[in-house]
Parts: structure tokens; sequence; C-alpha cells
């Protein structure tokens, strides 16, 4: 459809299908449980082995085109328009918010499931990959604030437990370890999360479409003014 034809014209980057890998006899690669699926640049001809668009692959598509007939930044910047931006698809939205955030009352837990990995491909398949490496870094912090936090519970029962003569040296000796703990804890997390960010835009497919990122200077310009 006209989406193929303009995913041709600008030579746009999507996935491979796990069916193009079993077809070939092989696994989907993956790291860890994600998967890790090669890219190509569509092609009509390449349609049976390539995913199917997303709301961001249609979005961009769409606004790819549109600039190249409308000038954005100029009707902004003259105040023809204020801002702009893709309207919500309110079911698609709705499905997103329960796999995301609502809370998995179905199952009879009484708190939100941690961030999971998957949660941040769904925000991609939406919002496209700026918005989902903001996410997967959140979720992966709250997910790591989990051993700092079970370190201070440590260290609160030791000094709760502590006899009375030794609270004062002990204290001092475990604020020292646990400030220790945190500065190995940060530089670990922030090696981690520079290797995870670049699995995830390898997974995304993110610099194959960097040419194709929605400009957001006017929307942000437009909200400040």
């Amino acid at each position: 459809g006209r989406l193929h034809h303009l995913a041709e014209k600008f030579d746009y980057v999507m996935p491979c299908r796990d069916e193009s890998y079993t077809d070939v006899g092989m696994e989907t690669p993956s790291v860890g449980t994600a998967p890790l699926r090669a890219h190509r640049r569509f092609r009509n001809t390449l349609v049976d082995d390539l995913h199917e668009f997303k709301s961001k692959d249609a979005i961009r598509l769409v606004v790819m085109e549109l600039f190249r007939h409308v000038d954005v930044k100029a009707l902004i910047s003259q105040g023809v328009i204020s801002r702009w931006f893709p309207a919500a698809k309110y079911e698609e939205m709705k499905t997103m918010t329960g796999q995301v955030i609502d809370w998995p009352l179905s199952s009879k837990k009484f708190c939100p499931h941690l961030p999971q990995g998957s949660d941040a491909d769904h925000i991609q398949g939406y919002f496209g990959e700026q918005v989902a490496v903001f996410f997967a870094f959140y979720g992966r912090l709250i997910n790591q604030m989990k051993w700092p936090a079970i370190f201070a519970v440590i260290v609160e029962l030791v000094l709760f437990f502590m006899p009375m003569g030794l609270t004062v040296r002990g204290a001092h000796t475990l604020q020292g370890l646990f400030g220790y703990f945190l500065v190995i804890w940060g530089m670990q997390f922030v090696m981690y999360e520079e290797h995870m960010v670049a699995v995830d835009r390898l997974r995304w497919g993110a610099d194959g479409n960097a040419g194709a990122d929605l400009p957001s200077d006017g929307y942000h310009r437009a909200n400040r003014e």
C-alpha cells in the first residue's frame, strides 16, 4: 500500500520476522531473553520477510513525506501554528497502558509488577526509540535499586541488634561500608546501562532510521513560551 511505497522511497529500515529465520533453519538471535533481529532496508520484494509497520513507523513515514511539501518549522516560527503532534490512538494506548502500567489485579497481586524488558518494547512500538530508551533506563534503574535497598535493610538490622557498647563505632563502620557499596554499585550500573542502551538501539534498529526521528524542538519551544 501507500506505506510500502513511502518506506521504499525513504529506504526505511525494518526488522526481519522470526519466520525469516525459521525458513532458513535458524533460531532468532537474542540477547538474554530479548530478540536481536536483523534489520533491512524496506523493499516491496521483502514484504513477507519484514515485520509489519507499527504506529511509530506509520507516523514517521507520513511525516517524512509531509515535510517534503510543508516547512512546519517555518509555520511555527511565523506563528501560523503553535505546535504539531500526531493524534493518539485510544485503543492502542489503552492496550499498552494495561500491559505496562496497570496493576495486575487479575493475578490477585496487590502491587504493580517491576518493569520488564518487554515494557520498553511496547513503548518503542508506539512512541519510538528516543522515548523507549528513557523508559528502558528507568525500568533497569528501578530493578537495580533493590540491591542498595537490601544492603540498607541489612545495615539497619545489624545496628538494631548490635550490642550497645559497639553501636557508635559499628555505626560509623557500617555507614562507611554502605558508602563504598553505593560508589561501586553506581559505577557498575553506569557501565551496565551503557551496554544495555547500545543493545536496545541495536535491537530496535535505531541507528538505521536516525534520520527519521520526529523533531520536537518546535513543540518544546511552544510549551516554554
